[in-house]
């Protein structure tokens, strides 16, 4: 089911359907927008979710006995990913499709070669573009495709051969195929992520691990504050000066005042309109950010600045770890659960490591503009430099259901019995969540359109359909 087609339906509107046309991709993500505006964040997976209800009508399930797998393409918003999680549960499986970014610039320019033969200058067109569907700055109701691409519980490249063996591989863990066991990459992934829970960080947690290339862990960190003496706090040490105990994150502050100083040096010398001039300093500040309507303010670099952070990023933990033990990590692999920012990679680079993982893109570093001569390019025909690599896996959202002993039985002469995929079942959800009763109301959004029988469109409603909770009965799709 190809979510951007039902946006036709939702909005009544109609769309082109040939990516050669220039206005393609312009059309869909205006179209996503406004739908969500209109109804919420969620409000695809919204439609998404009724449509399946009607073809399985149309279907004519008896008892849901037969096995469809319904593939939604594709996500857009982190809240469609809760909607759809909150509805079906652990059956519904999120796929983490990574596509070299320079491949994606060479397809869209083409397509956009193609729908203008005599166009120039189209490089700022396709960087907007994929700007735009990481993650839209300027836009509220925007497409943060980042957000959604980083709760994927498997990650693969979008590459022919890859993908489908990646694919085959990941069907098979969910119907609990025997004998498949993590990759290096999965199982050091998994323990950073697990670290990553330690971090007191209000942004984001992040975790890291540093492996030599056999799989063996060197050194493990999170992005924490650090204490005298190595390491950083711990929640059951005597002292704790995290941020949360000071009661204020010291990088805001100095951002904010970053912007405040430039606001004072623009004012002083007559750049400003007469009503900021007449503002006081901290006033002035806050009109500016509450005026900024499209979101550029806030999104700007110098608001965007990560050098005044007391933390320690995970990176810088896991690399002193190292060096208060005296291991090298010479050649060894670093995988984080986010991309490394600009400060990290200096340190990454400098410390002999030979490639990196990650899984959060993390747009703010700048660490490919500063260091492009040090990461992975072509010399003479070989690759030299960095590796710096999406991560591809297994994530660590079902990492141990999956990989939790299943259909390893062996039969008396000690052989293993065979496994039958036909009969296997998901085994991700014990039950279908579909008629089964919920503790939490589930609202899903709708839009009711009455007509007469000339056509005519009488009235318009949008609404929410609430689902039923346990004092309610439950339909054969589970509705009230």
């Amino acid at each position: 089911m190809r979510l951007s087609r039902l946006l036709e339906k939702a909005l009544g509107e109609e769309l082109s359907d040939s990516a050669d046309n220039e206005k393609y991709y312009e059309s869909r993500m205006g179209a996503g927008d406004r739908l969500r505006r209109q109804y919420g964040n969620d409000a695809v997976a919204g439609y998404a979710i009724a449509e399946i209800l009607e073809r399985r009508d149309r279907m004519g399930f008896e008892g849901h006995s037969q096995r469809v797998a319904w593939i939604l393409w594709s996500l857009k918003h982190e809240e469609e990913v809760d909607l759809l999680r909150a509805t079906y549960g652990s059956r519904f499986v999120l796929l983490g499709l990574n596509a070299p970014v320079e491949k994606r610039r060479t397809r869209l320019r083409g397509e956009l070669q193609d729908a203008d033969p005599g166009s120039g200058g189209l490089e700022a067109e396709v960087a907007r573009l994929i700007e735009r569907d990481q993650l839209d700055p300027d836009r509220p109701y925007g497409q943060h495709v980042r957000d959604a691409y980083c709760r994927a519980d498997y990650f693969a490249e979008l590459e022919v051969g890859s993908v489908r063996e990646e694919l085959g591989r990941f069907v098979g863990l969910i119907f609990g195929k025997p004998f498949i066991t993590p990759t290096k990459d999965e199982a050091a992934m998994f323990l950073a992520f697990a670290s990553s829970l330690r971090s007191s960080d209000a942004g984001r947690q992040v975790g890291a691990v540093i492996a030599s290339e056999v799989g063996e862990v060197l050194a493990v960190g999170c992005n924490e504050v650090p204490k005298a003496g190595g390491g950083e706090y711990w929640s059951d040490d005597l002292t704790d000066n995290r941020d949360f105990q000071l009661g204020y994150d010291f990088n805001k502050r100095a951002t904010r005042r970053a912007l405040r100083e430039v606001l004072d040096a623009l004012s002083h010398s007559g750049h400003l309109s007469d009503r900021m001039k007449k503002e006081l300093s901290e006033d002035r500040l806050e009109v500016a950010l509450s005026e900024d309507k499209d979101g550029r303010l806030k999104n700007s670099r110098v608001l965007s600045l990560i050098e005044f952070g007391r933390i320690v990023h995970a990176e810088m933990s896991a690399i002193t770890q190292a060096a208060r033990g005296s291991t090298s990590i010479r050649g060894a692999i670093l995988y984080t659960t986010a991309y490394p920012c600009h400060m990290c990679m200096r340190l990454i680079i400098s410390s002999g490591v030979s490639r990196i993982v990650y899984v959060d893109p993390y747009p703010k570093s700048l660490a490919e503009d500063m260091y492009a001569t040090e990461l992975a390019h072509a010399v003479h025909g070989q690759t030299v430099g960095v590796s710096v690599e999406p991560f591809v896996g297994t994530s660590w959202t079902i990492y141990p259901q999956v990989f939790r002993s299943i259909n390893r039985d062996r039969l008396q002469d000690g052989r293993f019995d065979s496994w039958s995929p036909a009969a296997s079942r998901m085994r991700l959800a014990d039950a279908d969540p579909i008629g089964v009763a919920q503790e939490t109301e589930l609202q899903i959004p709708i839009a009711l359109e009455l007509r007469s029988d000339t056509g005519d469109v009488l009235e318009t409603v949008g609404g929410l359909v609430h689902s039923k909770t346990e004092d309610e009965p439950t339909g054969e799709d589970g509705v009230g």
